[in-house]
């Protein structure tokens, strides 16, 4: 790994470069955080890879366990709290994206739809993902509205550390473009009512989908 450059704020550096480490399944869950064995990864003092923890602490991506600071924990029912609220969030989201529509809002939608249709045909998994969650992360940011955005990307942040730990190989069918694809009629269109029932049946039938997956990981999911 890169060290890190010591510019301030340094713990910020610090706690990015082990968010993305811990969100992309990097650790493994439970594992123990070693802050001396960090500063010496990182070549940073143990100072700001402390602050950093704590700020990890605060995402819930890191927990307290006796003594020690472990990567977290999660069980069926963490999955389920985290996509219920993913799910409210989005519903409001596209709701009030339609009062901030604009021609270059569409395009992007429309452009990461294609660049979704060609990697799904092309069993090109990891970009499946990345371009479903560049989808997402435009509607959310077309709410405007920052407090909506910082608490979806925390809990983003959670429901793809449990992705990456445990559900990596989880993967839709191609009936998700479809639903996409009704999502950006109903925000172009400006009605609020329409947008919000476009992504609550996607935002379901993913969840059924993904449930579905996760109960027949059950026995991997008790272990973290």
């Amino acid at each position: 790994m890169p060290r890190i450059p010591k510019h301030t704020p340094l713990h910020v550096q610090v706690y990015g470069v082990l968010r993305s480490k811990i969100i992309d399944g990097d650790y493994t869950p439970g594992e123990s955080i070693v802050e001396a064995a960090l500063s010496e990864e990182l070549g940073v003092s143990r100072s700001p890879i402390r602050e950093a923890i704590r700020l990890l602490e605060q995402d819930g991506l890191i927990m307290q366990e006796g003594s020690q600071k472990i990567i977290r924990k999660f069980t069926i029912k963490d999955i389920k709290e985290v996509y219920q609220c993913r799910t409210g969030l989005e519903i409001l989201a596209a709701n009030l994206a339609t009062n901030n529509i604009t021609s270059p809002l569409i395009d992007r939608l429309q452009e990461l739809l294609q660049l979704s249709e060609k990697a799904t045909y092309e069993n090109d998994h990891k970009n499946v993902v990345k371009y479903n969650i560049l989808f997402h992360n435009a509607i959310v940011h077309a709410s405007d509205n920052l407090t909506l955005i910082n608490i979806y990307q925390n809990l983003s942040g959670l429901f793809m550390y449990y992705r990456n730990s445990i559900f990596h190989n989880y993967h839709r069918d191609e009936k998700f473009l479809d639903e996409h694809k009704r999502i950006i009629q109903s925000i172009a269109s400006g009605d609020p009512i329409s947008a919000e029932n476009s992504m609550k049946d996607h935002m379901e039938a993913n969840m059924k989908d993904f449930f579905q997956f996760v109960l027949n990981k059950r026995e991997q999911i008790s272990s973290c």
